[in-house]
């Protein structure tokens, strides 16, 4: 009876880390759909359960970077309640997924769940891939977004309208926003290898327009690549292949790449979020709100509590209950110094510890794309390097995985 009970808890354990990954990227399909939320939910609370089990145990993780964004997180959120009891709470909701997901970090992890997790991911970014090559597809031949009718016409998900707006012809895939597809065509690079599938990948990654998934990319891949791109020359003929990419589409492309560089456009927020950190992130008043922000669930919340004018106060019109676009940023304003110093340490003593070149451009990527996006906080994104860094001699492609035990889990 108890062998029939840890084996189904061990079932159960694999399927929910297969359908963490599987369900992270397809945000559409996990947010309106309730069935596939509340799956995605009792997934992670079994996880939590089985990872407190292990810790009660003292079956550990004492990487250092772990603890450290734990503890800033707390702290923040404690320190969030100063504002005003309301916020606070927000912020503990806001965070709670990353919590949740911290905490069974403090775990030791297994072959076999790392072996269902990176299954399930892969997958979905598969699907988010092909997904997104046919609504390219669409969109050129006649001229409409097809994301756009299958959300808003067929209601599978009430959008705002300008949100369909907003998108216009930039493709989003199933993650909903083209940030997202960024870091899916990222990660497609690193699962798949293929040298033909790279090429429709960075097809994908252009008609993206994700600025954030560029710059993980042209980071990731001279990494990933430097044998084949600097031994052999073929990086000529991808720099090729990427001009032209860039030259059918040119109008857009100048258009994505300065939008935000005036200060008569909306996107210019993105720069005050850098000229305004010594006047609000660094709080002249309070070391306690400059050393841990307050705010780790809503950073842009920052700018409103302050007495700066900014556009970014202007258009956001009051609202506190918003992230900064950028992870560097959002661990500055909202986890403060502590903040931005773990961040830092976290992603720079990974690399360097990583022997695998395919996961170093993976954290490298995460890195310096999150210089225009929030990657930090996804849960996908914590466990991926949660389990990367305790198996780095695992290849990255499924048939190289080799155990001991092959995982009991099967679909």
């Amino acid at each position: 009876m108890i062998k029939l009970l840890k084996d189904t808890c061990r079932i159960f354990e694999n399927f929910s880390f297969w359908y963490i990954g599987f369900a992270s990227i397809l945000y559409i399909f996990r947010y309106s759909i309730k069935v596939f939320m509340l799956m995605y939910t009792a997934a992670l609370l079994f996880l939590l359960t089985r990872a407190l089990i292990k810790i009660i145990r003292t079956e550990m993780d004492f990487y250092l970077w772990t603890w450290a964004k734990l503890f800033s997180y707390i702290q923040s959120i404690i320190l969030s309640f100063s504002y005003a009891i309301e916020f606070g709470l927000a912020n503990l909701k806001a965070c709670m997924s990353i919590l949740i997901t911290l905490v069974i970090m403090l775990s030791k992890p297994e072959k076999e769940h790392f072996h269902c997790f990176y299954l399930g991911l892969k997958i979905s970014v598969l699907i988010n891939l092909i997904y997104s090559g046919i609504e390219l597809f669409i969109i050129k031949m006649f001229d409409f977004n097809f994301t756009s009718i299958l959300l808003y016409k067929l209601q599978l998900r009430s959008f705002p309208e300008e949100y369909a707006n907003y998108i216009g012809n930039r493709i989003s895939g199933l993650g909903w926003d083209p940030f997202v597809l960024g870091m899916c065509c990222v990660l497609g690079y690193i699962f798949f290898q293929n040298k033909l599938f790279s090429i429709y990948i960075t097809i994908i990654l252009i008609a993206s327009g994700s600025r954030a998934g560029m710059l993980g990319a042209l980071v990731a891949l001279p990494v990933l690549y430097s044998d084949f791109l600097f031994k052999k020359g073929y990086i000529i003929f991808f720099s090729i292949i990427a001009g032209l990419l860039i030259l059918i589409n040119w109008q857009e492309f100048v258009s994505l790449m300065t939008r935000g560089f005036s200060k008569d456009s909306l996107g210019y927020v993105r720069i005050e979020y850098i000229t305004l950190v010594p006047e609000i992130a660094i709080n002249k008043t309070s070391l306690l709100f400059s050393a841990f922000g307050g705010a780790p669930g809503y950073s842009g919340a920052k700018f409103i509590y302050s007495d700066i004018d900014s556009m970014v106060s202007t258009v956001m019109a009051g609202n506190k209950y918003w992230m900064i676009e950028s992870d560097w940023m959002s661990a500055l304003y909202g986890r403060g110094i502590f903040g931005i110093l773990s961040y830092f340490y976290m992603y720079l003593s990974i690399s360097l510890h990583q022997k695998n070149k395919a996961w170093k451009a993976l954290y490298l990527a995460v890195f310096f794309a999150g210089i225009g996006y929030y990657y930090d906080t996804a849960i996908y994104i914590n466990l991926l390097i949660y389990f990367t860094m305790h198996f780095q001699e695992l290849e990255v492609q499924t048939k190289d995985l080799k155990y001991k035990k092959e995982a009991q889990f099967s679909f």
